[in-house]
């Protein structure tokens, strides 16, 4: 093989996978102009960056070797043949490391995770971020030599951001966009619209109507409309799922059921008027449906029944039988 030449081809690869970069200084610039004046450089870049382009548009063939032989044609003379062969064996190598490149930088990258009823799953994206699943959640990611895009398309994820300005991290959920600026931050689709909440650093949340800009330990829940009020929120709680629990804080228990439902396969259900707006506070382990419905069947003199397919029914006591419960 040229060892020259293996040499030039290899430098060509780097430089051109530098060129490509998100950022290119005006010094690395001239540095590669006067690399590239050594006429055995400038070949070996021609040859390079003439495969990479060929290649590219059948980086999806399975045969990409065949299209690296098309590309690769050159002369014909057997002394001349030899030494191409050495030659289209160093372009294979520099190349290849290209292939590498471009498949986690230059070109998107997509991928979908998600988890059912009472799961968690923590995801590493490509570009060092970090994101975390709770139940019943799914989200597409989408990492592109431009950009960073995830799409929550059910539930709630966890997110922290490595910072990269040149490349804006952002989550949609329905119409509403959070862009963040090297953070950490929570995000969840409810009935009621989609909630953001800042932990660490800062994010603009947009929607149709108007865009706030969150401080760590702020909430926002932006509604149908494109409206939403920020508060004040403990980012503890908001987040305790990251560690198996829930937290009530004077929470009402319709609100608390629907909580805890999310967690389990087996739904607590309530048929006792009135109780839906009474308020608990408390801690209780994620999935632990059983428990949370012994504490509500206590506070409130509940009757529970255990249906056949699992869900768990939480009865009013007749008003004779509550009479007769409280007496002395």
């Amino acid at each position: 093989m040229d060892d020259e030449y293996e040499r030039a081809a290899q430098e060509a690869a780097d430089w051109l996978q530098r060129l490509n970069s998100r950022s290119v200084t005006a010094e690395e610039v001239t540095r590669f102009h006067e690399w590239r004046r050594h006429p055995g450089n400038a070949a070996a870049y021609s040859d390079v960056e003439s495969v990479w382009n060929t290649s590219e548009s059948l980086r999806d063939d399975p045969d990409i070797d065949e299209a690296l032989q098309g590309a690769l044609k050159r002369p014909r003379g057997p002394v001349e043949r030899r030494r191409w062969y050495g030659r289209r064996q160093a372009l294979m190598v520099a190349v290849g490391g290209l292939f590498a490149f471009g498949a986690v930088y230059l070109y998107p990258h997509s991928s979908a995770y998600e988890t059912k009823a009472g799961e968690q799953r923590a995801v590493s994206l490509a570009d060092g971020s970090d994101l975390r699943l709770n139940t019943s959640s799914r989200v597409a990611v989408t990492i592109s030599k431009w950009s960073r895009r995830v799409e929550l398309q059910r539930g709630e994820a966890l997110f922290t951001v490595t910072h990269d300005a040149s490349r804006p991290f952002i989550v949609s959920a329905a119409d509403v966009e959070v862009t963040a600026l090297g953070t950490k931050f929570d995000v969840r689709r409810t009935e009621a619209g989609v909630r953001v909440v800042l932990l660490e650093g800062s994010v603009l949340v947009r929607s149709s109507s108007h865009t706030v800009r969150l401080e760590p330990g702020q909430a926002v829940t932006v509604t149908e409309d494109g409206s939403g009020t920020v508060r004040k929120l403990d980012p503890g709680d908001a987040v305790a799922w990251v560690s198996g629990r829930l937290v009530f804080r004077q929470t009402p228990v319709s609100e608390a059921l629907t909580e805890v439902n999310r967690y389990t396969l087996h739904p607590i259900e309530l048929d006792a008027p009135g109780i839906g707006g009474e308020v608990v506070s408390g801690t209780f382990a994620t999935g632990d449906a059983e428990g949370f419905a012994s504490a509500l069947t206590e506070l409130f003199n509940l009757h529970r029944e255990k249906q056949n397919d699992g869900r768990i029914v939480l009865k009013a006591l007749k008003r004779d039988a509550l009479q007769g419960a409280t007496m002395p």
